[in-house]
């Protein structure tokens, strides 16, 4: 894990700012670098840890709170929820869980369950006959049989799915457009380099990562 507070600021920790050019010379190698070796940036974005307690300074985001591929999996949360303990910066919270709990385990894709071979299975699926007078404890053991032996038929009939830790299950078709949108409206303002584009630009943006983190958050 890399983490700093060595004033590189850049837009992919702190979108909604406003960067000179200077500044994104100065931070673009170090988040680039970091790309590169696999590095992933554990702050949500926007998410500020400095608030001054005096001036007009406006408050700002940590710059480096990187994690490498083998150590990423094992991030469960990266939290800034804490109140300040005195000082212009807060707390912040990271949770890690051990390598064994946290392993994605192969789940059923029950919405691609081939019904047209099972209904027929199904509907020949019969419970056998329970226990006369059971106890609880054999009342139990019928019922279990019955129900895991029916398990068993869908999920002969399931095809499985194999996550991987680089996975994001709260992604969704709508932020893949703006996330689309957004990356060519930056790339068109760069190119002409005028006040019109800057502001398409910007609003993309803005809009952008206000969706990605409602998702996230959502989630």
């Amino acid at each position: 894990m890399v983490l700093g507070d060595l004033n590189i600021h850049n837009p992919l920790s702190d979108p909604l700012r406003h960067f000179s050019q200077r500044e994104i010379s100065s931070s673009t190698p170090y988040f680039e670098k970091a790309a590169e070796s696999g590095f992933a940036l554990l702050n949500p974005p926007g998410e500020y840890t400095k608030f001054p307690l005096v001036g007009n300074a406006r408050p700002s985001v940590i710059d480096l709170a990187f994690a490498n591929p083998p150590l990423l999996p094992l991030i469960k949360s990266w939290e800034a929820s804490l109140p300040s303990t005195g000082s212009d910066h807060i707390p912040i919270t990271i949770t890690l869980a051990a390598a064994s709990l946290n392993q994605e385990h192969p789940r059923p894709r029950w919405a691609d369950t081939d019904w047209e071979t099972l209904d027929p299975v199904i509907k020949g699926f019969k419970v056998p006959a329970a226990p006369l007078c059971p106890t609880p404890l054999q009342l139990d053991e019928w019922l279990s049989e019955s129900l895991n032996r029916l398990i068993a038929l869908l999920k002969g009939h399931t095809p499985v799915s194999r996550p991987s830790h680089h996975s994001k299950p709260w992604w969704t078709p709508h932020l893949s457009i703006l996330r689309r949108e957004y990356h060519k409206a930056a790339r068109t303002a760069r190119k002409h380099d005028n006040p019109h584009m800057r502001e398409i630009a910007g609003t993309s943006k803005m809009g952008y990562f206000k969706a990605f983190k409602a998702a996230k958050n959502k989630h």
